[in-house]
């Protein structure tokens, strides 16, 4: 529920629904558009050559076909290079772990509610720093 929930909440925020683009390639308006003002119409089966790059690589799309709606989030093969890739998210890691763990080595003289509620807020930029980038 709260998974749900915190992933309703961050689509109101720059990386959401309000920054993907819009595409629509059909055959026929099968399907209603999104009244859209930004909405991209592209001929049918056009993305299965080097445009499929051109329109979608980093960036965060829709695409609806005369049969499906995909979300697209697309990034270049060398952003997932085993060696920056992991090691970049690695260090985030351990980084927020470091830091979460000295707070609680910091608060053990506090009273609980006050130690709870420094955890607590702490766990939020932990998350936000994690799952924001």
């Amino acid at each position: 529920m709260l998974l749900f929930l915190w992933s309703g909440v961050t689509q109101i925020f720059p990386w959401g629904v309000p920054t993907a683009q819009t595409i629509t390639s059909q055959t026929n308006k099968q399907t209603e558009s999104f009244q859209i003002p930004n909405l991209v119409e592209l001929p049918p089966n056009i993305l299965t050559t080097e445009q499929y790059d051109e329109q979608f690589v980093n960036k965060i799309s829709t695409l609806t076909t005369d049969k499906t709606f995909s979300w697209i989030i697309t990034k270049p093969v060398d952003y997932y290079n085993v060696g920056s890739y992991f090691i970049r998210e690695i260090l985030t890691q351990l980084l927020v772990a470091l830091l979460l763990t000295t707070l609680l080595m910091l608060t053990v003289g506090l009273p609980n509610q006050k130690r709870l509620t420094i955890i607590v807020i702490s766990g939020v930029l932990a998350v936000t720093a994690i799952y924001g980038q």
